[in-house]
């Protein structure tokens, strides 16, 4: 995708594509141009790369982010972030899988803007790629917990 001329003169004129992958510096395509986005190095997951190029969308003016991914991670903290960073633009999440459902992460937010800010406790209570579940707790569980009006706020937090 990098090196193909004919992928970047249809589709990327217009659109930025960021391509993260194994090397900790993502690729950048814009206008045929390709380039090194040495200031979104990381050596963290991948999915902590994708919020970054998602906040970094915001600051440079763009009114879409598109993000080609089918983890759960992923979704959760796009939808966490969107909230608590009180974003505004479009973003959409759609799985590189063909034919599978595109999710309006925007529209997602606004309907369960109530328990977004308690997400990042609820994935990690439930089970994520870093942190295992409990027994008996699956997400949905969680999801009705939140939705019934309790809250994680206090998980992971410091009482003293």
């Amino acid at each position: 995708m990098c090196t193909h001329s004919y992928f970047h003169q249809l589709y990327t004129n217009t659109h930025k594509l960021t391509v993260t992958g194994e090397r900790n510096v993502p690729t950048q395509i814009h206008k045929g141009i390709v380039i090194d986005r040495v200031d979104l190095k990381t050596t963290n997951e991948e999915v902590d790369m994708i919020i970054q190029q998602m906040i970094d969308a915001v600051h440079e003016g763009h009114t879409g982010v598109a993000v080609l991914s089918d983890d759960t991670d992923v979704f959760v903290l796009l939808v966490y972030y969107y909230v608590v960073l009180k974003l505004s633009l479009c973003v959409i999440m759609e799985s590189p899988v063909r034919d599978r459902v595109v999710t309006d992460i925007k529209q997602t937010a606004e309907k369960h803007f109530r328990i977004a800010s308690d997400l990042l406790a609820a994935h990690a209570v439930s089970g994520c790629d870093t942190v295992a579940g409990y027994y008996g707790i699956g997400k949905s569980k969680v999801i009705k917990m939140l939705q019934a009006g309790y809250s994680l706020k206090s998980v992971g937090g410091c009482n003293g």
